[in-house]
């Protein structure tokens, strides 16, 4: 949303273009095609302004049945790419600290000292998936880099392509396996 110039002229169409070309850059030359297809097709029907994100993120907060994983889980800003997970985990922290004077616990690879035992789940937030594969490479990252074993990881998405959320699930079921980790995803 922050990319949609109020007036469409020459100068902000520019803009655009440069946008998504450093944004479709992040996938695989061979994808590229069908995620930008897909990606106009999903905005061409629903489009979220940063209105309607807030909207969200606050419902979120509000909601009485999330307040116990509000108090019990971590949440991780560990995107190698992009930085929308970052501000989405942000706003909702503020919006948690409005609604029920609750502040989330928030880690990432920079805490030399994140301990991530002590929480219920690993909570990895973010706000679309096409092809699962930034999630996964953060995902393996994290557990490889923390060398994580014995715990919940619960990835949240707003809008995921289908596809890409099952390979996302094949992927990391198989990354544990194989590591002979035990480490169970929960995904929403």
């Amino acid at each position: 949303y922050k990319y949609l110039p109020e007036v469409v002229d020459r100068k902000s169409i520019a803009s655009i273009d440069l946008h998504v070309e450093k944004w479709i850059s992040q996938f695989d030359i061979e994808d590229r095609e069908f995620v930008l297809e897909h990606t106009y097709n999903l905005l061409s029907e629903n489009y979220y302004s940063e209105t309607r994100y807030d909207n969200l993120l606050r419902a979120i907060a509000k909601n009485e049945k999330n307040e116990k994983h509000f108090r019990s889980d971590c949440f991780v800003s560990i995107q190698s790419h992009g930085g929308s997970q970052n501000e989405i985990t942000e706003k909702l922290n503020k919006f948690i600290r409005n609604e029920i004077n609750l502040s989330l616990p928030v880690l990432s690879l920079d805490n030399d000292n994140a301990d991530f035992s002590k929480f219920r789940h690993i909570t990895y937030l973010d706000d679309f998936s096409f092809s699962g594969k930034l999630i996964g490479d953060d995902i393996e990252k994290i557990i490889t880099d923390l060398e994580l074993d014995n715990v919940n990881i619960r990835i949240l998405v707003f809008l995921a392509h289908s596809q890409g959320f099952y390979n996302l699930k094949r992927r990391l079921s198989d990354f544990v396996k194989d590591n002979e980790l035990d480490i169970k995803f929960h995904f929403n």
